[in-house]
């Protein structure tokens, strides 16, 4: 096992190799991060997430995050039956904006 920081030279032409080593470097990074800066990571190139998925980023229960919806204090759209975050709204409200 390699410890971190240590350079391993690979070919270009091990493509494979190559999506391996990037994959296992990604999940290295990820595991060095606190929980919710991971998490944060995560929502990048989403425009909703669910009320249970934003519940786990803020670190609250689901049934609270539902009543918070409920009340205002979360910010949600409402698409058919399903009740979703915004990302660039819980963003925003996140930075207490």
């Amino acid at each position: 096992m390699q410890g971190v920081g240590e350079v391993r030279r690979v070919s270009l032409v091990d493509e494979p190799r190559l999506r391996c080593l990037l994959t296992q470097a990604y999940t290295e990074v990820m595991t060095m991060l606190p929980p919710a800066s991971r998490r944060i990571t995560e929502l990048e190139g989403r425009a909703t997430i669910t009320v249970a998925e934003a519940a786990t980023l803020i670190g609250i229960g689901r049934t609270a995050a539902y009543e918070a919806a409920r009340r205002g204090e979360l910010p949600t759209r409402r698409l058919g039956r399903r009740l979703v975050v915004p990302v660039p709204w819980l963003l925003e409200w996140l930075e207490g904006r």
